[in-house]
């Protein structure tokens, strides 16, 4: 992946906050819900905003980052499966210090 398409990635808040607990997980693999709930901790907890961000996350981000190999989507399990890659990790690290 170059270099501006991380930086694309990186540019999105609701891709920086999922990566961020992607990063910070111990695990590689999680469920769509699973997802959905740690980018929601910092939201509304109203319901139609859990549906607005599922719709974005599969019709925007999830495609986004899959294209560029960050995660593997597995839309019949809704598994994502992350890619940690060194780029993104550190460039995540300093970002995250701006946020």
């Amino acid at each position: 992946m170059s270099l501006d398409d991380t930086l694309r990635l990186l540019a999105d808040e609701k891709r920086r906050d999922m990566l961020y607990a992607l990063e910070k997980s111990d695990s590689d693999s999680f469920t769509y819900s699973e997802v959905i709930d740690a980018l929601r901790e910092g939201g509304e907890e109203m319901e139609d905003y859990r549906e607005r961000l599922r719709l974005e996350m599969s019709h925007v981000h999830l495609p986004k980052m899959e294209v560029n190999g960050v995660v593997d989507y597995d839309e019949s399990s809704e598994v994502i499966t992350y890619e940690s890659n060194e780029e993104i990790r550190e460039l995540l690290g300093f970002v995250e210090e701006l946020d």
